[in-house]
């Protein structure tokens, strides 16, 4: 790099471009061991909810249960760790924020979705007989972003406990 055109930087691109250039072949994978691994990993923690294709109430109890627990893991795992990644690499940190923000909106999603087969008065608005699982990762989305258009509106004690809980973790 030139060194005229690195003394004309500011502090911010300056540490920038010495982490890039100083950093080793290894370094911000140290923590998350490739994009891919984290992916799979999370398509794994998806997987068990192909049991909705089942027809059966304690199935969908079981994966309601299922789901609530997983996305309480990610709240967890997001507390316990993103000091530790922010420090061995912030860009990884970025990845590891989204990519635990994704993951919770997909299991809360589940957690809608499902609680819809249990319940399905848990919801009022556009729900029908018709509702997909996208229907609720919209939902999810606009709860989450506090964007809430109102077209789907909690209708039961569980729900709104759960929409003020993804709200709670989307703040």
């Amino acid at each position: 790099m030139d060194k005229e055109f690195y003394d004309k930087l500011d502090p911010v691109h300056k540490a920038f471009f010495d982490q890039e250039l100083n950093k080793s072949p290894k370094m911000g994978t140290g923590y998350i061991a490739g994009k891919w691994k984290f992916i799979i990993a999370m398509l794994v923690l998806i997987l068990p909810y192909l049991l909705l294709l089942i027809d059966s109430l304690l199935v969908q109890k079981i994966l309601f249960t299922y789901s609530l627990f997983l996305s309480i893991y990610y709240v967890i795992v997001v507390k316990a760790n993103k000091e530790l990644i922010f420090n061995i690499n912030p860009f990884d940190y970025v990845w590891f924020q989204f990519t635990n923000f994704i993951g919770f909106v997909i299991n809360i999603s589940f957690t809608y979705y499902t609680l819809f087969f249990i319940q399905p008065d848990s919801f009022r608005g556009l729900i029908s007989n018709q509702t997909t699982f996208i229907d609720f990762i919209y939902y999810s989305m606009v709860t989450i972003t506090t964007l809430g258009y109102g077209d789907i509106v909690p209708n039961s004690l569980l729900t709104k406990i759960l929409v003020i809980y993804e709200l709670g973790f989307g703040l």
